[in-house]
């Protein structure tokens, strides 16, 4: 739903915060930009997946495993745009998280709303926006390991499907999103790991976007009043 053009122009609500609301359709496209050149590089490693499985077959005639065989597929400069799908990410979260935006929509609504969003932002806080070893906090990972170089990735799926088998990446932080640690007491499903000592954050792009998507346009429905 286009919340800011069209009718929505005459909201009481848009003309008052007019110059806060232009340009966050710009992330959205910015998201839906990144997330399209994912998709092609899936499909790419997925197909050279396969091409591989036939070439490196165990003796026992069994295909080798699937995240051994994503190691020696071209996707790994899709990490880029992984980035900078977490980059606009974090641009959203900032937009919904804004004084003006909670004077409207109470925080424990906005936590409720977006926790996908919101989960992922330790990516964000540790490693796209800055490197967690470059400032060190009290909530970095205190086991870095290879993760201090960038993200872990890897494809994940059952089979060799390209449209079910999915680019994965995991990072380890201490951090969780303060709405998330406030209002949700469980992992959120599919991003979080909550462990003793570190926590592990997932993403997987084409997986979580859609859901990323919706919980946006649903947060804004409930700004303009859309829904009660």
């Amino acid at each position: 739903m286009d919340v800011t053009r069209g009718q929505g122009q005459n909201h009481s609500l848009y003309l008052q915060h007019k110059n806060n609301l232009i340009g966050v359709l710009d992330i959205v496209d910015g998201l839906e930009y990144h997330i399209k050149n994912l998709r092609r590089y899936e499909k790419a490693a997925c197909n050279r997946s396969v091409e591989l499985r036939s070439i490196f077959k165990r003796q026992d005639g069994e295909p080798v495993y699937l995240p051994k065989i994503s190691r020696r597929t071209n996707h790994h400069p899709a990490v880029h745009e992984a980035v900078a799908y977490i980059g606009r990410l974090g641009q959203l979260a900032t937009f919904f998280e804004s004084k003006w935006f909670g004077s409207v929509v109470k925080e424990n609504v906005i936590a409720g709303e977006i926790p996908s969003i919101l989960a992922l932002l330790p990516i964000r806080n540790k490693h796209t926006a800055h490197r967690q070893q470059d400032a060190p906090r009290h909530d970095d990972c205190s086991t870095l390991g290879l993760n201090q170089f960038g993200l872990r990735h890897g494809l994940v799926g059952p089979n060799t499907n390209p449209e079910i088998v999915h680019l994965e990446y995991s990072f380890p932080s201490k951090q969780r999103h303060r709405l998330v640690e406030k209002h949700h007491s469980v992992p959120i499903n599919d991003i979080e790991y909550l462990g003793e000592n570190n926590n592990l954050t997932f993403f997987t792009p084409t997986k979580n976007h859609p859901k990323i998507i919706a919980e946006a346009i649903s947060l804004l429905q409930l700004f303009f009043g859309f829904k009660g």
